[in-house]
């Protein structure tokens, strides 16, 4: 690595001039014992490299890194009695590998248990003033902002995505001349006599805490550069960009000509890098879009990593030139970080590998009732992988995450039936993700709601609220629940909270308006619902509950309807008590019947003329299916879902939907079991 031509007006090249000149600093605690050292030493490493097969690849590998000049093998006989105070020793890991016989890792992670005690590994230390740990918090958010961008680029545009790898990129970076003695490992001996050699390493290791601070602090800085690169109206042609230009038959015919000159102003591409992935999505029209891209990402790579004719190093191009050739390409389809993206449909998916992998992991953890605690971590990281992408997978980790930190000091655990329950629910779950890619715009809400309602819950008798059109029709409907004794008598012990109510009437809420208009008019909208529990309206919002067990429930329901229906995540905003007037007078105690009911809340708010309340009742089945969710418990996801909302009834006073309770001479309550329809008003 040695920034050169913009890269050096950027902020951050006097930094990287420091460490390409004088490497990494390094802190990696305080400085080992000779009982210490000595223990790791005759410990080796890991049994995986004792194979002939796993100890002629780790003598290969050294060899190239020693040739390279990235590493350096000397004798423990030359340095025994001269032994350096910060050596430190770590064993070594043969795992098998896809494209290789093993990958090497580097364990400095590895505590070693010793008869006289336990010794602290170098991972246990971190320097965190002269560690650019910054350079990562925006790790977590490149699938979100390539799921936006997808989302809110021009539509008539096809979207062309292009992915750049680094070839062996921590290799690429020198860590300071005393720092390489702390991370050292020794060769395999297949004869005790042979001669101990200890390599160490002259530039960042692959096990090392503090190597993807500084390696991401550069790759960032390429992120940058890019974007300097499009700024200019012409670039240099590159050597490479005609990997990248190699489209298919399908992608070439999306294009136009192209036009001369180039366009002005190009249109806006997303750069973003995930450690040591280039990831690119670009709305293009033009063969000349794309080549101009192309060569402002390949020109800022090598500013910052420089190629070999440059350098002079035996290494290969820092661009990996064999995954530029497959994955560089610009495409309407590409699989990035897991995801399978489509520029041209706009929607993501899960692989099947990732698909069988994930699914396997949970069918085996579902089969035994006492699992190891990191087999269910490593299933943990992996479903919150999974959410990061998927807005309605995240209430689905809630209770596990509130299970995971309850016990994260114990080795194995027992599950309980909750957690079974939910691993049978993130099965279902990601069945339907696999069957069905998702449009990205069902993970942002829509700037105006297609519908609008206000909801509330009273601990005294039960939950009620009314919908109203916005961005679509709607004629205004107003619905009621009341509690059974058995759920009264729970909220009178205190076993059911009032934001627990108030979570599970949103849930009714949205249930309701589902019964009451076309599925078709929610698919990629969004609603918004207002209530006056903040406590809820922030469960809602975040789809997720750090402490309550019914909220994960109620939750993992409605958002699994989200996704049914194809719909954008809703708004829940907070509204005061006094103005939230009509959804209370439907909460609280009133007359059951249905025309006993809409005659009191008709005279209570009439509505303007020409229009009229219609009363939505929930079939009993569906009404007994949810008061389970407030229950010890719960029924299965399985039969959640099969809510029969097409037998809901809707009511109005009146003979006929041009006349109001007034107009008519002899009103009465009127049903249908079909979906209403009607000119809609608005509050």
């Amino acid at each position: 690595m040695f920034p050169r031509n913009i890269a050096l007006r950027h902020p951050a090249a006097p930094t990287l001039l420091n460490w390409a000149i004088h490497g990494c600093p390094t802190t990696c605690g305080p400085n080992w014992t000779p009982h210490q050292l000595n223990a790791y030493l005759t410990y080796g490493n890991h049994s995986s490299t004792h194979t002939p097969l796993a100890t002629q690849a780790i003598q290969a590998e050294t060899d190239e890194k020693v040739q390279a000049g990235i590493c350096e093998a000397v004798p423990w006989s030359k340095i025994r009695l001269t032994t350096p105070p910060t050596l430190k020793v770590s064993p070594l890991a043969a795992i098998p590998h896809k494209t290789r016989c093993f990958r090497l890792i580097h364990d400095l992670s590895f505590s070693l248990h010793h008869s006289s005690g336990s010794f602290s590994p170098v991972n246990a230390f971190s320097d965190t003033t002269t560690v650019p740990h910054h350079s990562m918090h925006e790790l977590g958010h490149v699938i979100p902002r390539i799921l936006h961008h997808m989302a809110t680029a021009p539509a008539d545009t096809p979207l062309f995505l292009a992915k750049i790898d680094i070839k062996d990129g921590y290799w690429r970076m020198r860590v300071c001349e005393d720092g390489k003695w702390n991370f050292a490992y020794t060769l395999p001996r297949s004869d005790p006599k042979h001669e101990l050699i200890v390599v160490l390493c002259l530039t960042l290791p692959m096990g090392w805490v503090d190597s993807p601070p500084f390696f991401c602090a550069v790759t960032e800085t390429a992120r940058d550069i890019m974007h300097a690169y499009e700024a200019l109206p012409d670039l240099p042609p590159h050597p490479l960009e005609h990997h990248m230009l190699n489209l298919t038959k399908h992608d070439t015919a999306l294009l136009h000509h192209p036009p001369s000159p180039l366009p002005s102003p190009l249109p806006p591409a997303l750069q973003e890098v995930y450690i040591d992935d280039f990831i690119a999505l670009c709305p293009a029209q033009h063969l000349t879009h794309l080549q101009h891209h192309s060569r402002a990402m390949l020109h800022a790579i090598h500013d910052l990593f420089p190629p070999p004719d440059i350098t002079g190093s035996t290494m290969e191009d820092p661009i990996s030139i064999k995954k530029l050739a497959s994955e560089g390409t610009w495409s309407t389809t590409k699989e990035v970080l897991g995801w399978l993206l489509n520029g041209q449909q706009r929607t993501v998916s899960i692989t099947d590998q990732k698909f069988q992998k994930i699914t396997s992991q949970i069918s085996t953890l579902r089969r035994r009732r006492r699992v190891p605690m990191k087999d269910l971590v490593k299933l943990q990281g992996k479903l919150n992988w999974l959410s990061n992408a998927i807005v309605t997978g995240k209430p689905l980790l809630g209770e596990l995450d509130m299970f995971l930190h309850q016990h994260r000091h114990q080795t194995w655990v027992t599950l309980p039936s909750n957690i079974l329950t939910l691993l049978q629910d993130w099965h279902l779950f990601i069945q339907q993700l696999h069957a069905r890619p998702i449009s990205v715009h069902e993970l942002l809400p829509t700037s105006t709601p297609a519908y609008q309602g206000w909801a509330d819950a009273s601990t005294s008798w039960g939950a009620g609220g009314v919908w109203f059109g916005a961005a679509q029709p709607l004629l205004p409907i107003v619905w009621s629940l009341e509690w059974p004794p058995d759920i009264i008598q729970a909220i009178q012990r205190s076993h059911i909270s009032i934001n627990t109510l108030e979570l599970f009437t949103i849930l009714a809420h949205h249930l309701v308006l589902e019964a009451a208009v076309p599925t078709a008019t929610l698919h990629h909208a969004s609603v918004a619902i207002w209530c006056d529990n903040t406590t809820a309206v922030a469960w809602a919002n975040k789809l997720r509950s750090s402490s309550c067990h019914f909220a994960h429930r109620i939750l993992r329901l409605l958002t699994v309807r989200l996704l049914n229906n194809q719909e954008c995540p809703f708004t829940a905003t907070h509204i005061t008590g006094e103005y939230n007037t009509l959804a209370d007078f439907a909460s609280r105690k009133h007359p059951t019947k249905p025309h006993a009911f809409l005659t009191a809340f008709t005279s209570s708010f009439p509505p303007p003329q020409r229009s009229f309340w219609t009363l939505c009742q929930l079939p009993n089945a569906t009404q007994q299916k949810l008061f389970s969710l407030l229950r010890p418990q719960p029924l299965a996801m399985e039969s959640l879902l099969q809510l029969n909302l097409n037998d809901s009834v809707f009511g109005r006073i009146g003979k006929t939907s041009s006349k109001t309770l007034s107009q008519c001479t002899s009103p009465s309550f009127q049903t249908t079991h079909c979906q209403p329809d009607s000119p809609c008003w608005e509050p």
